[in-house]
């Protein structure tokens, strides 16, 4: 049989808890993220939602770049990406410079459809997209193939990074942003 527990326990547990309360109250009023930890993910609220589809926007300007300059470095530092999504770039390049090809893409239609907020620094913008592609031999640029073209929705994953920017750090397709019909797509 156990003892019974003293009188004084209570007194010795309440500094331990004030102290909590006012660790959690201090918590709070720094990081107002930690409070609202259980409301993931929401509307990303402007200028952030603004600068987060402007980033997206530029991530792609540089991809059509890249591909169409067979994969000149020369601005890798200025893409707003984070090195793994810079290096899964180059590895898709050098196929094509290994096949002395280059991909000639433009970017039709840009419709931003979602932009949420998935966490502290983190979001996620849902776009339906339009390309227009076409290989050409880097040597000549002779056309390879015909003139095509693709819509498809994509969903970026950004995250900010170490000047508070926002920078891509994945991109995958996703069929929230339903692709155009082929009878509409824009050549």
């Amino acid at each position: 049989m156990t003892a019974p527990l003293p009188r004084r326990w209570p007194r010795r547990l309440l500094p331990f808890l004030a102290s909590l309360v006012a660790f959690a109250a201090a918590a709070a009023a720094l990081d107002p993220g930690l409070v609202r930890r259980g409301s993931w993910p929401r509307p990303l609220a402007e200028p952030a939602r603004t600068e987060a589809i402007g980033t997206v926007r530029l991530f792609l300007r540089y991809y059509a770049d890249f591909f169409a300059s067979a994969g000149s470095p020369e601005h890798v530092g200025d893409v707003p990406a984070a090195t793994a999504v810079k290096h899964q770039l180059f590895r898709d390049l050098g196929f094509l410079r290994e096949t002395d090809r280059v991909l000639v893409v433009d970017l039709a239609t840009f419709e931003p459809k979602e932009t949420v907020e998935t966490g502290p620094g983190q979001a996620e913008v849902l776009v339906a997209e339009e390309w227009n592609h076409m290989e050409q031999r880097q040597s000549d640029r002779v056309p390879i193939g015909r003139h095509a073209g693709m819509g498809r929705g994509f969903r970026y994953v950004l995250r900010r990074g170490p000047e508070g920017r926002w920078i891509v750090a994945d991109w995958f397709p996703d069929r929230g942003a339903v692709p155009v019909p082929i009878e509409e797509f824009t050549w």
